[in-house]
């Protein structure tokens, strides 16, 4: 019976509908904290508290809207690349030629569009900030290591707990069960118009940004003299879609929590509003609602080529080191390392498994069409991050030799990169692994800056 009423509650999904319309998704497209930012439909047809009103109201004040100039780009129809960044270029390399949209010459669009962005070729400076593009389900152990055993000073949502969403000033708070955040919420489109006004960037308190809203962040957060560094770790979108089915049948604290998911299969799911549409590129772009084109697609492969340091699921460890190695982040005896290896050992409590959904079934089928574009984004991820391994090989621009795995440690980096997400997903919030791991912060020991070659990347352009 509930099975029927999930149905019947739902919009049916054609099998043979495409991948690239409608909205961000329904429950189903987003997870933890960051589920409050986008729409949200319950088995009863209602809304979650915060969920798509929210991100109504906050579309209706400006925050979070696409500027006419950059939804006009988009909105342009394909043209020939003539090169590997020919879409994505000024005049004369495949911009049309309309006044409207037409990039400076010598910029990319991304640097156009998305200004307070630091390229990953540029040396870290003291006033750059980290920003984590969460991807729900895919990011939250790397969370629990930045804040449990690096000790770092966190913006996500958890600096608004225990009424200090009504702090007038931007100010540190510690948690009862351990981590320090800064009072705001930077995962909801709101929370970031909040941020904003108490001038959260300028004041230099946070050491990482955590958001879902790369483009409302870069370009209402930051300014010309403080720029943002961008890190993700990215997982698969069916095996991600995949988990969030079984997720949000069982996480209680989430505003999209729904105990009716238990009593219905993968498929069925699938079929319903409620599964994730192209998330990453819809969240990377910024375009939550309406249509997809490959001219996100772009946008998004060059975000990630150029502007953000990849991270994998299943190479965490490694992914871990080039973070660390990138923004400087060091940890000051063995508590924090050891605190780190229990992340990626998964040897805790917190461990979700599910079963899996065999490639090519009907269910597979169908979340590959809701997630095309992802799909693509997903498959040029994994060479950008192969690609991005020279940066931080030995004479690499971010290379570090603090950060390599010790000897004894190379055995575990094989377990750690085997494991998936799952095992940190349960739960609640930014909770920390090890409130008092000793660290190091980018502050405390003036290193936010790597030293700089003359090494140049040759990374995959947009297909």
């Amino acid at each position: 019976a509930v099975a029927i009423v999930f149905l019947l509650a739902t919009v049916q999904v054609d099998d043979r509908s495409g991948g690239t319309s409608g909205g961000a998704g329904g429950g189903g497209a987003i997870s933890g904290s960051s589920s409050r930012g986008a729409s949200i439909a319950t088995s009863d047809g209602r809304q979650a508290e915060n969920g798509a009103g929210g991100l109504l109201k906050a579309l209706g004040q400006g925050m979070g809207k696409l500027s006419d100039e950059y939804r006009a780009y988009l909105a342009l129809p394909p043209v020939k690349q003539t090169s590997a960044l020919g879409a994505l270029r000024g005049n004369g390399l495949g911009m049309p030629d309309q006044p409207s949209v037409v990039v400076p010459l010598g910029q990319t669009v991304v640097s156009y569009f998305f200004p307070h962005l630091a390229p990953i070729t540029e040396p870290l400076a003291p006033t750059d900030t980290p920003i984590f593009f969460h991807i729900p389900r895919a990011g939250t152990s790397i969370k629990s290591i930045l804040s449990g055993c690096l000790g770092l000073i966190m913006a996500t949502d958890a600096g608004t707990r225990n009424g200090h969403d009504r702090d007038r000033t931007a100010r540190v708070v510690s948690l009862p069960k351990g981590g320090r955040y800064v009072n705001v919420d930077t995962t909801t489109l709101p929370g970031l118009q909040r941020a904003a006004g108490m001038g959260l960037v300028q004041s230099q308190l946070a050491d990482v940004i955590v958001t879902p809203h790369i483009y409302t962040a870069v370009t209402s957060l930051f300014d010309q003299g403080h720029r943002a560094r961008m890190f993700t770790t990215i997982r698969h979108p069916i095996e991600r879609a995949v988990s969030m089915f079984h997720y949000l049948s069982v996480a209680d604290w989430e505003p999209t929590y729904d105990p009716d998911l238990a009593f219905v299969n993968v498929e069925m799911y699938a079929r319903s509003d409620r599964v994730e549409n192209n998330w990453m590129v819809r969240f990377l772009t910024g375009e939550l609602t309406g249509d997809l084109t490959e001219r996100h697609l772009d946008v998004a492969k060059e975000l990630l080529r150029s502007y953000c340091v990849v991270g994998l699921m299943e190479e965490k460890a490694e992914s871990l080191r080039r973070f660390e190695s990138y923004l400087g982040f060091a940890y000051r005896g063995p508590e924090g390392r050891d605190c780190r290896d229990k992340y990626l050992h998964w040897d805790y409590g917190n461990k979700h498994e599910h079963p899996t959904v065999e490639e090519g079934s009907t269910a597979w089928n169908l979340l590959y069409r809701k997630n095309e574009l992802d799909m693509k984004l997903y498959e040029y991820a994994l060479e950008v991050f192969q690609e991005q391994g020279q940066l931080f090989q030995p004479g690499g621009m971010h290379y570090n030799e603090q950060t390599e795995p010790t000897a004894a440690a190379a055995v575990a980096v094989a377990v750690a990169d085997a494991a998936t997400d799952d095992a940190s997903a349960v739960s609640n919030g930014d909770a920390a692994a090890s409130s008092d791991a000793g660290i190091i912060t980018p502050q405390e020991s003036g290193e936010r800056s790597l030293a700089q070659n003359e090494l140049k990347l040759r990374l995959p352009g947009p297909r």
